[in-house]
């Protein structure tokens, strides 16, 4: 449902309207009348859902023949945020490309609602697919497990459309793989190349979402030869986490410098209620995670939102299994490094500190759209904890189950060759 928010977005940017103006007190995207009109039958006929008023080869034909829009005519479209995320960067790109054809091959059809949004598309997919392989290829620890995330039914989907997350998830991915193999490496210093790659994929973490900036504490988790010693490590990790934070939340300070706050008064009423009732926040937050964690298992590994797609729960909670026990499987059998307390205590309290804020960001600013003072957040997505997995399941790590299969090896190897000394004798 949120891809006609991103299509408004992605298009403006393309078209070198990098902020949403405000109309109204509310963030806007202008597209042209055109546009608007085929938009405002998405999702009940563009996709189609349940299979009923499903958009016809016959609609599709007649948006494509309409050719390029006129510009003059256009129509204000609100949007739920005020800042540009990076993530939108690649699918703009996409569609930039298809209107730079549509005038040099002479094929105003490139310029229509459909084409535009298939290039955007298009483009956001293969940004994944090639991340995605960078990622497998950097992946010494963990690759099965990275390869399940990758193409899980909900990450293919995510990949295949106008969504952020089509960035976040191989970013995420990429960034977790880099910083161990970084740490496995036997050299005593971070190449060049190596540092444009954390500072690259640090950025597009932030900058896309910033909720994500949590994995940027990996960061600690490189020993201390290859970042410096102990006594200014710390201080050298901190100031290089605060300089991807402040690169990638650069398009979000200059929207907040150039353009006026964008106010609501639910939001007041919301935070001035949970203010006055700071003790129903844990109640609230244990109160969504019981009662949403069948919606988010089935959010994360494969529903497909307004597709005509509705997978099957069995199969759905198969996937599930079968992550788990090839996650649990690397995990128990990781050597070569070695996770300390402290790294555990950092990766679980941070992810679960980051989400906490988020949940309570989500009450204020979603959920006060329908309710004051609601008792479970709304708006919360399983997809949200995907990018989460690998650094949650390496907190975990440990070498007992590899420890176990070696005790078993030797035992059995040691059995025959008593079994072979008391056949000669």
């Amino acid at each position: 449902p949120d891809e006609r928010i991103h299509f408004a977005n992605i298009w403006a940017i393309s078209n070198g309207s990098i902020f949403p103006d405000v109309h109204e007190d509310q963030p806007v995207r202008w597209l042209p009348e055109s546009y608007r009109a085929v938009w405002d039958r998405y999702p009940a006929e563009f996709l189609g859902v349940d299979n009923q008023n499903k958009y016809s080869m016959e609609q599709i034909k007649a948006d494509l023949d309409a050719g390029e829009p006129d510009s003059s005519e256009k129509n204000g479209f609100p949007v739920s945020t005020a800042v540009m995320s990076l993530g939108y960067c690649f699918p703009a790109v996409g569609m930039a490309m298809a209107r730079l054809l549509s005038g040099a091959l002479c094929l105003p059809c490139l310029s229509g609602i459909y084409a535009q949004l298939q290039a955007g598309r298009l483009a956001n997919l293969i940004f994944y697919a090639l991340v995605s392989c960078f990622a497998l290829q950097r992946s010494r620890y963990f690759p099965r497990t990275a390869m399940l995330i990758l193409c899980m039914p909900m990450s293919l989907y995510l990949g295949a459309s106008l969504s952020y997350d089509a960035v976040i998830i191989p970013v995420s991915v990429y960034w977790f793989a880099l910083i161990l193999s970084i740490r496995g490496t036997a050299e005593k210093m971070i190449r060049s190349a190596d540092w444009m790659r954390l500072v690259l994929s640090g950025t597009f973490l932030v900058g896309t979402k910033p909720v994500y900036g949590i994995l940027l504490l990996l960061m600690f988790f490189i020993q201390e030869p290859l970042f410096g010693n102990r006594k200014y490590r710390w201080l050298r990790v901190l100031l290089f986490i605060a300089g991807i934070c402040i690169l990638g939340m650069l398009p979000t300070m200059i929207q907040a410098v150039r353009g006026p706050r964008i106010s609501n008064p639910a939001e007041g009423e919301q935070l001035s209620w949970l203010a006055a009732h700071i003790s129903m926040v844990p109640i609230i937050l244990i109160r969504t995670a019981v009662e949403k964690i069948p919606a988010y298992a089935v959010g994360f590994w494969g529903n497909l939102g307004w597709l005509d797609v509705r997978i099957p729960y069995g199969i759905v909670f198969l996937g599930l299994l079968i992550l788990l026990l090839v996650s649990c499987y690397e995990a128990g059998t990781l050597s070569g490094i070695k996770v300390l307390r402290r790294h555990r205590v950092m990766i679980l309290g941070g992810t679960i500190c980051s989400f906490t804020l988020f949940a309570l960001w989500m009450y204020v600013t979603h959920t006060s759209l329908f309710e004051i003072g609601g008792g479970v957040v709304k708006g919360i997505q399983g997809r949200y904890f995907i990018p989460c997995f690998l650094p949650l399941v390496f907190a975990f790590q440990n070498n007992h189950l590899g420890h176990f299969m070696e005790t078993r090896q030797r035992q059995g190897r040691r059995f025959c060759d008593h079994d072979k000394l008391y056949h000669r004798g």
